[in-house]
């Protein structure tokens, strides 16, 4: 059978296509149109009538019709006429085109996975954050926990990650001078660096760390790799007792290793960021208590995002976290876990 250009044409096949993306059942479907509006359409391309059609020009061999005797006669051709559904079809690729109407395809943008790379301060509340997000739209909101170096690091050497939200700005914008960010880095929420103990603690604190023998251990983040551990070093520097305590100091790889020694009873005292002096889990094991550096200065740190250049999530999907990381909604959960927000 001959196949007429309307038959091949791109049209035909982009209805095909969403036909396809329309099987199974309603929940999963990708398009927005209705399927038996897709089928109307479908069906205008495969009628195809028998009335002859002649060609501008004369044909002299023998046509399909039977003539064999050489004489003059116009070519018949079987062509299909356009149906009803092939010009609805028509219609609707120019109004898709002239962006009278969203695009079924469009409709993915809010089926996405999303990935934060977010500082292992963060995470007790981005947890309730990702829950929020989630109820709200229909995408995933995957968190990637890390200390901000390491997680620094990733980025840099290309991991695919969408946003970086740091526990400290300059490692935002290492990222963002290294060329792997589409943004300047903002200032998200502010935190507080927190003791913690498992007896309750005397005044001074430092002269009481430094002449407790029952204080064998203490649980400090990489000061190289996460900014809560470099707090606290500047704490113990300041007080003029880190190289007399270091001996007993177990270095975590970031605030959630911290967090685990102080769950599990490893340690006697830490150092770590206020969200685990306020998450459920926590608040009520041993004794907190915030802690200032430089001369009265509250130890606090900014934390902020980088959108960054290895995002594979679609704009909609990044820019709907944004927005909602930023509103109110989540302002409250961050104040929750003890952080101020901007």
């Amino acid at each position: 059978m001959i196949q007429s250009r309307e038959y091949k044409s791109s049209l035909k096949y982009f209805v095909q296509n969403l036909l396809k993306r329309n099987k199974g059942s309603r929940q999963k479907r990708k398009s927005n149109l209705p399927l038996r509006f897709l089928n109307e359409i479908n069906d205008g391309f495969q009628e195809r009538s028998h009335f002859a059609v002649k060609r501008k020009y004369p044909y002299y061999a023998p046509n399909e019709c039977g003539h064999t005797n050489g004489q003059k006669y116009f070519r018949h051709d079987k062509r299909s006429t356009p149906s009803h559904g092939y010009w609805l079809g028509f219609i609707l690729l120019i109004a898709f085109t002239a962006g009278l109407f969203p695009l079924p395809i469009q409709a993915q943008d809010s089926d996405h996975t999303l990935k934060v790379a977010v500082a292992a301060n963060l995470l007790l509340p981005m947890q309730e954050v990702k829950k929020l997000y989630e109820e709200k739209y229909s995408g995933e909101l995957i968190l990637i926990p890390g200390s901000s170096g390491k997680l620094t690091a990733q980025i840099i050497n290309g991991a695919p990650y969408d946003i970086f939200l740091a526990a400290d700005m300059k490692y935002p914008q290492q990222v963002f001078n290294e060329g792997r960010a589409v943004s300047r880095p903002e200032a998200l929420t502010r935190g507080r660096l927190v003791f913690w103990s498992k007896t309750r603690t005397e005044a001074p604190l430092e002269e009481w760390l430094q002449k407790n023998s029952d204080i064998k251990s203490i649980a400090i983040a990489q000061p190289e790799l996460a900014p809560y551990g470099q707090r606290a070093k500047d704490w113990l520097s300041e007080k003029g007792i880190y190289e007399k305590v270091l001996p007993r100091v177990i270095f975590g790889e970031s605030i959630g290793q911290v967090n685990q020694y102080i769950r599990s009873g490893t340690v006697e005292a830490a150092f770590t960021a206020i969200s685990a002096m306020q998450a459920e889990v926590m608040k009520d094991i041993g004794y907190w208590q915030p802690l200032t550096v430089n001369s009265g200065e509250a130890s606090q740190l900014d934390h902020g995002f980088v959108l960054l250049e290895n995002a594979v999530a679609p704009e909609l999907a990044i820019n709907q976290f944004v927005e909602f990381v930023k509103s109110p909604i989540a302002a409250q959960v961050f104040q929750k876990f003890g952080y101020e927000t901007y």
